[in-house]
């Protein structure tokens, strides 16, 4: 009997049956009205997804490919992530529904397995230190961390906002481990990217007097310093403080005035309140 996938519907109790190639489905997730599952019709491993909402229903190859193992999709709003053997034995991509867009975030020859994705991180499993350890990925910020860094076994189950759950053999058997993170990201970033902005003519002080507008653009960049210095120390509350200072003076509102301007602007805000966002500010 070949394999397919099924959609249970919890309020109409009803189900439906998704999938009914004679080849294997196997490991489906969902994520609001999209389904996405490993689909082997065409002699490999492909990642395909269907929008279950849509009068009729189109199942889509995501990864269509025929040499590749394409593998374990995890989905969570726009993004899909995978495991993909097309670049090393083992590497994890994100697939960008709406734009069609895929970007591998792991690369090298170490083997990375078992993605799954919550908002803006990916946790994924990586034998680069000769075990399984679980790492992260800011989508956003576009940067890794070592998650689990015990000598054991950590095998990771599922992430949801900052907090993911594993398996660990540390104690001689399998136990279950909650582990709460915070991605701070380092603000040396946003002060490179600010730096580089006002070099490349993106990003300049507001005024109608050149001393104004260049005394704006040093006070600025002093907050941003000012904001890393607290965040790298610890003292997390003041680093939002001055944050949430930042970005008043830079979000494009008449009051209070903006220390800057230019292209680069909005780039820089969005970069600001992501920081926010990792650091738990209220």
């Amino acid at each position: 009997m070949p394999d397919g996938h099924y959609l249970y519907n919890l309020y109409s109790e009803t189900e439906t049956r998704l999938t009914f190639n004679n080849s294997p489905q196997i490991n489906p997730d969902i994520s609001g009205t999209i389904v996405v599952w490993e689909d082997y019709r065409n002699g490999n491993a492909d990642i395909f997804m269907v929008d279950v909402s849509a009068e009729n229903p189109e199942v889509v190859n995501v990864t269509e490919d025929d040499v590749f193992q394409d593998r374990e999709p995890s989905i969570d709003g726009n993004i899909i992530a995978y495991s993909s053997n097309r670049a090393s034995l083992g590497d994890i991509y994100l697939y960008r529904i709406t734009d069609e867009i895929t970007e591998q975030i792991t690369v090298g020859y170490d083997y990375e397995r078992n993605p799954e994705v919550s908002g803006n991180f990916v946790a994924y499993e990586s034998y680069a230190g000769g075990d399984a350890d679980i790492w992260l990925y800011s989508i956003y910020l576009g940067i890794s961390e070592q998650a689990t860094t015990h000598t054991t076994e950590q095998y990771l189950h599922a992430i949801s906002s900052n907090r993911l759950v594993y398996t660990d053999n540390r104690n001689g058997n399998l136990d279950i481990y909650l582990l709460e993170f915070q991605f701070v990201s380092d603000m040396d970033d946003i002060i490179a990217f600010f730096d580089a902005s006002v070099e490349a003519g993106k990003l300049w002080g507001r005024g109608d007097l050149p001393w104004i507008a260049n005394k704006r653009l040093k006070v600025f960049r002093c907050m941003l310093v000012a904001a890393g210095t607290l965040i790298d120390e610890g003292y997390f509350g003041l680093g939002c403080l001055i944050l949430e200072r930042i970005y008043r003076r830079s979000d494009g509102y008449l009051r209070p005035p903006d220390f800057i301007v230019g292209g680069a602007r909005e780039e820089l805000v969005v970069m600001i309140l992501q920081l926010r966002t990792d650091l738990g500010c209220e």
